[in-house]
C-alpha cells in the first residue's frame, strides 16, 4: 500500500514532468522559428566565407541543438519505455547539451579575444580560464549522470522515465559555472570595447558589440540566475526545468552574434554578399579596427 504522501509526491512529480515537457517542446518551436528568421543571413554571410575556426564553431552551435533537443523531448514525453532506454536517452541528451553549451560559450569568449586583439597575455589567460571552466562543467555533469538511478514508472502512460535517485548538486554547480562565464565574458567585452574602441569612427560595428555585450549577455545571465535559484530552492523534480530553454537560447544568441557582426562589417566596408566573402579586407585607413572585430566572425 502506498501512503497518502507518496501519492501526493507522485501527483506533484507528474505535474512538474508535464510542465517540463511543454517547456521543452516550446523551446524547440522557438528554435525552429529563430532558424527560419535568420536563415537568409546565414546564407548571405556564413556560407560564402572561407573555412575558419569561427565558421566551424558557428555551424556546430547552430545545428547540434537540432540533435539534442529532440532526444530531450523523447526523454520527457515518451511513454512505456524501459529504464535502460531512459538512461541511454538521458546520457545522450545530457552529453549533447553540455557539448553544445560549451560550443556556444566558446563563441562568447572568441568575441572577447577579438576585442583583445593581439594581446597574447590576455588571450592566454582567456584560454586557460575557459579550459578550466569547461573541465569543471564536464566533471559536474559526469558526477550527475553517474548518480542517476532510473526505475520503472508507476504511471508509464504519463511518465515514461522516473529517477528514483540522483545527486542534484552538480546541476547547480553547472548552472553557476555557466553564469560566471557569462558575467566574465560580458565584463571583459564591455571593458575592452570601451578601452580599445571608444574613439572609433566605425560606430555601427562597435554598437553591435555593445548591444550584444549588454542586451544578449544580460538576457542569458537572467535565465542562468533563475536556473540557479530553482536548482537551489525548488523541489528536486524542477532542478532541470529551464535547462533546455537555456540551451536553446545559448545557441540562438551566440549564432546571432556572429551573424550580426558579419552583417555590420560588410555594411561598414561597403561590401556585397554575392560571391566569395574575404575574411580580411582593408578598405580604409581605420579598417584595422574592423579587421580586429571581424576576426570573430
Amino acid at each position: 500500500m502506498h501512503s497518502v504522501q507518496e501519492y501526493r509526491d507522485l501527483i506533484q512529480w507528474t505535474a512538474l514532468h508535464r510542465a517540463c515537457s511543454y517547456m521543452t517542446i516550446g523551446s524547440f518551436a522557438g528554435l525552429i522559428a529563430d532558424y527560419f528568421e535568420t536563415f537568409d543571413l546565414e546564407v548571405a554571410y556564413i556560407w560564402p566565407s572561407r573555412r575558419s575556426l569561427v565558421k566551424s564553431i558557428y555551424f556546430t552551435s547552430r545545428y547540434m541543438v537540432f540533435f539534442d533537443i529532440p532526444i530531450a523531448i523523447y526523454y520527457n514525453c515518451a511513454s512505456k519505455i524501459s529504464p535502460q532506454l531512459c538512461h541511454f536517452a538521458l546520457v545522450t541528451s545530457t552529453v549533447s547539451v553540455i557539448f553544445g553549451t560549451i560550443v556556444s560559450e566558446a563563441i562568447l569568449f572568441l568575441r572577447v579575444s577579438a576585442l583583445a586583439g593581439s594581446k597574447r597575455s590576455m588571450n592566454t589567460c582567456l584560454s586557460i580560464y575557459f579550459a578550466f571552466s569547461v573541465a569543471c562543467l564536464i566533471a559536474a555533469y559526469i558526477w550527475f549522470i553517474t548518480s542517476v538511478k532510473l526505475i520503472p514508472s508507476p504511471l508509464p502512460q504519463l511518465i515514461g522515465c522516473l529517477a528514483a535517485e540522483a545527486y542534484l548538486t552538480p546541476i547547480t554547480v553547472g548552472f553557476v559555472i555557466i553564469l560566471v562565464n557569462q558575467f566574465v565574458a560580458m565584463g571583459l567585452s564591455l571593458w575592452l570595447g570601451y578601452r580599445r574602441h571608444r574613439h572609433s569612427k566605425n560606430f555601427p560595428l562597435i554598437s553591435i558589440f555593445y548591444r550584444d555585450s549588454t542586451g544578449y549577455f544580460i538576457f542569458l545571465s537572467v535565465i542562468s540566475v533563475v536556473n540557479v535559484v530553482i536548482s537551489v530552492g525548488g523541489p528536486p523534480q524542477s532542478r532541470h526545468f529551464l535547462t533546455i530553454p537555456q540551451r536553446v537560447l545559448n545557441s540562438c544568441i551566440s549564432t546571432r552574434m556572429v551573424l550580426h557582426l558579419r552583417e555590420a562589417s560588410r555594411t561598414e566596408l561597403g561590401l556585397t554578399v554575392q560571391g566569395h566573402v574575404p575574411s580580411i579586407v582593408f578598405a580604409r585607413s581605420d579598417a584595422s579596427e574592423i579587421t580586429t572585430i571581424h576576426s570573430v566572425a
